[in-house]
């Protein structure tokens, strides 16, 4: 739903799923399909995050990074979940073992805690 990558289907997607998910309480939406990893802003409470680094070349952008995007890597990667009490973990690592990403969400409070700043990895998709 939130991607760099430009897809039509996307509005419709946000139009009538970004409501529920923040009147419901949902903290994180994950998704796959585009060849990239890439973690929003929280927006109206919810973090939209793309994994989608393994198998296939990673989409190329030269684009520059959304006002939505906390993080973009177009590096192949796994993503590791989590629980601790009430705490999701969540660690992204690319293939050669570097890390890529990481935040903490608080499953009472709905609070992100991410490693600082908004950036964009080196990769294909850097501008």
């Amino acid at each position: 739903m939130y991607s760099s990558v430009p897809a039509e289907w996307a509005a419709r997607e946000r139009e009538s799923l970004a409501p529920l998910f923040a009147k419901y309480g949902v903290d994180l939406v994950l998704a796959g399909h585009d060849h990239a990893y890439e973690r929003s802003q929280t927006m109206q409470g919810v973090t939209y995050l793309v994994t989608g680094g393994g198998g296939a070349a990673s989409y190329e952008s030269s684009a520059a990074l959304p006002a939505h995007t906390a993080v973009r890597s177009s590096a192949h990667h796994w993503t590791q979940l989590a629980f601790d009490g009430a705490r999701l973990i969540v660690n992204v690592v690319d293939d050669r073992g570097r890390h890529l990403d990481g935040f903490e969400i608080d499953g009472k409070t709905g609070a992100l805690q991410a490693d600082a700043g908004v950036r964009e990895l080196a990769g294909p998709l850097a501008a």
